[in-house]
């Protein structure tokens, strides 16, 4: 499957449903012990941004933020389900995750939140030595 989206930004996807589906639990497990784990830890200052909620990019994916002060959780989903999980933290306008996708590899991407309400930047998909450009909107 292609992932496309605007400004000629695609990934290349190349999972079957069933694929995906497979790791739904171990991805959802992950995602849950994230969340336990920041939910349970001493917050932090109150950062300058917040990125709660889900946003729709442009390669197609919708990601799912959950703050904890200046920590993260997030999930990727796509038509499929959860296609990867991971957690960051925020400095200033900056978001910065690490992430394991449905087929093990890993990788990171460096976010801003810029003036227009986006987070922009790139992916690095660190396992294969993929990294691209990606916009994000908050979905309201």
């Amino acid at each position: 499957m292609k992932v496309g989206g605007e400004n000629g930004v695609s990934a290349e996807f190349e999972a079957k449903a069933d694929a995906v589906q497979q790791q739904q639990p171990r991805l959802e497990d992950r995602l849950s012990r994230i969340e336990s784990e920041l939910r349970n830890r001493t917050p932090s200052a109150a950062p300058a941004i917040g990125v709660d909620g889900n946003w729709q990019a442009n390669n197609g994916f919708t990601y799912i933020f959950q703050q904890y002060g200046d920590a993260i959780a997030f999930s990727e989903v796509s038509e499929f389900g959860v296609t990867a999980a991971g957690q960051g933290h925020i400095t200033g306008k900056q978001v910065d995750v690490t992430f394991q996708a449905w087929n093990q590899s890993i990788g990171r991407s460096e976010l801003i939140l810029n003036s227009d309400g986006t987070l922009s930047g790139s992916v690095t998909n660190v396992t294969q030595g993929v990294s691209f450009p990606i916009v994000m909107t908050r979905q309201q």
